[in-house]
């Protein structure tokens, strides 16, 4: 009887503490603490990349976005990942532009993408990424030269009697003059995939991404694990902190909801054979501080265990500390169980994946 009278007594007391706890959380601040932030959508305001070739400048875009976006992740491997969007965006915008420029006499265009692509296989092995965001270019004094800004780089010399063929180019919103304008607008989309990226180079930005990617290396490392579901409602919650492509800090709490739990349960009172079992729960609804000094956390909480005597599906409160340690209280008719959760979950998640669906909430 005491244990039925002090758990009643419990439950609502938690139960009335944890959904003021999930109030106050959702009107605080998420970045109060955390004034580091870089926005990697700006360029669609830049007027410098203004161009008729609206596809290649929408396609630079989105990788403007996807480089900027690889610096949260671990540097060890940033230059494979920032290569790899690279060569996927070279060869894009290499198709789309010689959809525009048809014909063999325009295969100077396909001979400077070669040459793109092998020095970025190559430089992006062995020197630091920050260096290495080459442009496109169309220039020349008596004929027109198209090329990318590479080390040693060799230009591709466009005859002039190519410049009634370029006139034609996007004929639709106007027409150029000759080669050199059609391929400099040209170059104008194409040259915006840099345009965030840019900024990191500089060394108070370098300093400041270096300890933006040491907080998320930590969030992986030690926060909660999360489903691919807790992340879309924890960006949801942060929607005004992960908001306007920025790069962040990871907000200072995880939520939760409908998460599977595997849980150890055991009800004081039940019959002698009949207390203790292992258990499939849900977690409702939960939140996580996970970078406090002692970190808390606390979820409502359903189980479901065979037990004879009781009825199958307990209801309560999930208590979580230092992210790593679950224990919680439930009520199965009139008599209180203590939950112990094994987070198997932790064990098994891809730390990549984890942020890429954070990026990709962003």
């Amino acid at each position: 009887m005491y244990y039925k009278i002090m758990g009643c007594n419990m439950t609502k007391k938690l139960s009335t503490f944890f959904f003021s706890l999930l109030l106050v959380s959702s009107l605080a601040s998420a970045g109060d603490d955390n004034n580091i932030s870089f926005t990697c959508a700006e360029i669609n305001s830049a007027k410098q990349f203004d161009s008729s070739f609206t596809e290649l400048r929408d396609l630079a875009i989105k990788t403007n976005k996807k480089l900027c976006f690889s610096k949260l992740n671990p540097e060890g491997e940033q230059l494979n990942l920032i290569k790899d969007i690279i060569l996927e965006y070279s060869n894009s915008a290499n198709a789309l532009i010689r959809s525009d420029f048809e014909g063999d006499k325009f295969d100077f265009i396909d001979k400077q993408f070669n040459i793109y692509n092998g020095d970025i296989e190559k430089f992006y092995s062995r020197v630091p990424s920050e260096k290495i965001m080459y442009k496109m270019e169309a220039d020349g004094a008596l004929t027109t030269e198209f090329y990318f800004t590479l080390p040693n780089e060799s230009r591709s010399e466009v005859s002039n009697t190519l410049d009634s063929s370029c006139a034609k180019i996007n004929s639709d919103t106007g027409l150029y003059k000759d080669c050199k304008e059609a391929l400099s607008d040209a170059a104008c989309a194409f040259n915006a995939y840099s345009y965030s990226y840019d900024m990191f180079r500089y060394e108070k930005n370098a300093k400041q991404l270096n300890l933006l990617g040491k907080q998320w290396d930590n969030y992986i490392q030690e926060a909660r694990a999360q489903t691919l579901l807790d992340v879309m409602f924890t960006t949801w919650m942060h929607n005004d902190y992960y908001s306007d492509s920025k790069l962040v800090a990871p907000a200072s709490t995880q939520y939760f909801i409908l998460k599977p739990q595997v849980v150890y349960e055991n009800v004081f009172d039940a019959e002698n054979g009949d207390r203790s079992k292992i258990g499939l729960g849900v977690e409702w609804i939960g939140i996580n501080w996970w970078d406090l000094k002692v970190p808390f956390g606390v979820s409502v909480i359903s189980i479901y265990s065979d037990y004879q005597s009781l009825p199958s599906v307990g209801h309560g409160l999930l208590f979580t500390f230092d992210n790593k340690y679950s224990l919680g209280f439930t009520r199965r008719g009139s008599e209180t169980g203590a939950v112990v959760t094994i987070d198997l979950l932790k064990f098994m998640q891809n730390k990549k994946e984890k942020l890429e669906q954070y990026k990709s909430s962003f």
